[in-house]
């Protein structure tokens, strides 16, 4: 018996393809993405010259997961055993052997950042019937960010990974999975002490919103411990491995580097930083603080829709305030912005100057030019921060008592 195909089932299929035709352009645009990564990896930086090149020569050189039990460097348990993984994996017949597989890394974790991206979105518009065409247009979109791409191609930075778990965090906060939200965020601090930048949020979300639950601080010591158990069995003492942030803090004495904050306004030495570092960490906390108790006070809550502002809003103060940030600190905050503008639906000037000020605070390292002068380019930051400050408190809602609002 012959079947025929219908008219409404050739509509029905028409129609099918057009609804997620976003699909496949998607897909092309991530294939880009990757493609445009994967043909950059050659490029060596500065920091794998004078940093990475060496520490992998060690650990081949102490025999591979043998230099576990010995100080290298100065990253974190779980980096460590990343590197030492990649020690086995040299790309042969290359004079940095180890350049690309170290790059390959941190380009997976860009992608694995823009999976969470898309589902950090996706899970605040679902009362949008566009959501998942717009969570995927900002998980594709991610991967186009200048300094997403900058970072882990051409510079073979790893931002990318405390940032997807910080990321990743954010989304099981906002969907509810308190206790799956502190293990990422616990994994994300292993790895870098640039996660504490969302500190602020989970203070406010946790004392606010779900005092009973603070229990779930002590998972961050926890998983911390056991990203060092390899190390331990190495021979390395535990309190080398517990002070690893304290001696990176310690690294580097002065006020910016490169950084286009508010010490750009400041001699950059030495004497200026023992002088002002101090103050500048009790400025911030001092904010923080004062954002907290007008908080209380105004009997203000933490929304979910409220988890990617706040987050945004530390990550800003913290690179604006806090001394010694880095080019290369403001890299949560610019997949963030984006999330947040589309979130929000408005305010495309908040990804556009977080964006801008970011890929400003790369030039001088990354391709030795300064094209704005820094001390001008902390003005926009700092008119940037009194904007979204204004917004992002201006947005939370106040918490009813009559009926129990849905809480992050």
């Amino acid at each position: 018996m012959k079947t025929t195909l219908k008219q409404d089932d050739i509509i029905a299929v028409w129609n099918f393809i057009k609804k997620y035709s976003y699909v496949l352009v998607a897909a092309f645009f991530v294939f880009l993405a990757m493609y445009l990564r994967l043909t950059n990896l050659d490029h060596v930086s500065g920091d794998y010259n004078q940093f990475l090149r060496h520490w992998m020569d060690e650990i081949v050189n102490l025999g591979g997961f043998a230099s576990l039990g010995t100080a290298i460097g100065d990253y974190s348990p779980p980096y460590v055993i990343i590197l030492t993984i990649l020690s086995y994996f040299p790309t042969p017949d290359s004079t940095t052997p180890f350049l690309i597989p170290i790059k390959q890394v941190s380009v997976i974790f860009d992608l694995v950042l823009a999976i969470g991206i898309f589902f950090l979105v996706a899970s605040l518009l679902k009362k949008d019937e566009e959501r998942f065409p717009k969570a995927t247009l900002a998980g594709v979109v991610t991967l186009y960010l200048p300094t997403i791409f900058l970072n882990s191609a051409i510079w073979g930075q790893a931002d990318s990974i405390y940032t997807a778990f910080i990321v990743w965090a954010l989304y099981f906060y906002i969907t509810k999975k308190h206790l799956w939200g502190m293990v990422m965020f616990a994994i994300a601090f292993s790895f870098k002490l640039q996660a504490i930048f969302i500190v602020p949020l989970l203070v406010m979300m946790y004392l606010l919103n779900r005092p009973k639950q603070l229990w779930h601080i002590v998972l961050i010591p926890i998983i911390y411990f056991l990203f060092c158990i390899p190390a331990l069995i190495g021979g390395r003492p535990l309190g080398d491995l517990l002070t690893i942030y304290v001696h990176q803090t310690n690294t580097y004495q002065l006020l910016t580097l490169n950084m286009p904050n508010m010490y750009q306004w400041f001699p950059a030495d030495t004497y200026r930083y023992d002088m002002l570092a101090p103050y500048g960490v009790a400025l911030f906390a001092l904010l923080m603080a004062i954002a907290f108790f007008y908080l209380v006070i105004k009997k203000l809550r933490i929304s979910k829709d409220s988890i990617i502002d706040i987050a945004l809003w530390s990550v800003l103060m913290a690179n604006f305030f806090l001394p010694a940030m880095h080019e290369r600190y403001l890299y949560m905050a610019d997949g963030l912005s984006l999330a947040y503008y589309i979130t929000k639906k408005r305010h495309m000037w908040v990804p556009l100057l977080v964006n801008l000020i970011s890929l400003f605070a790369y030039f001088p390292f990354l391709f030795g030019m300064e094209p704005v002068p820094h001390e001008y380019v902390a003005v926009g930051y700092a008119v940037l921060i009194v904007l979204f400050t204004r917004q992002v408190f201006n947005d939370l809602t106040p918490r009813d008592e009559t009926i129990a609002p849905e809480l992050a």
